[in-house]
């Protein structure tokens, strides 16, 4: 997904509601990359740790059919 204008990235809290084990990979220019095993039933709050802004920000996902997104964080700078 892309921001309108560049944000600080900082997180988004995922769960997984598929029957399977998913991987979820996260990139955002000036954090360093996130990648995570969700079992099923999960949720887990992921935390960049980033503090430069970015315009776009980019999940992978394997076997993430089942995976739900909520709470996405941000800040100007």
């Amino acid at each position: 997904f892309s921001f309108t204008a560049p944000r600080v990235f900082a997180g988004v809290d995922v769960y997984n509601a598929g029957p399977a084990q998913a991987t979820l990979a996260i990139h955002s220019e000036g954090a360093r990359d996130i990648s995570l095993t969700l079992k099923p039933g999960e949720l887990r709050r992921v935390r960049t740790g980033c503090l430069e802004t970015s315009s776009r920000v980019t999940f992978r996902l394997k076997d993430g059919d089942g995976l739900r997104f909520d709470n996405l964080a941000y800040s100007y700078e």
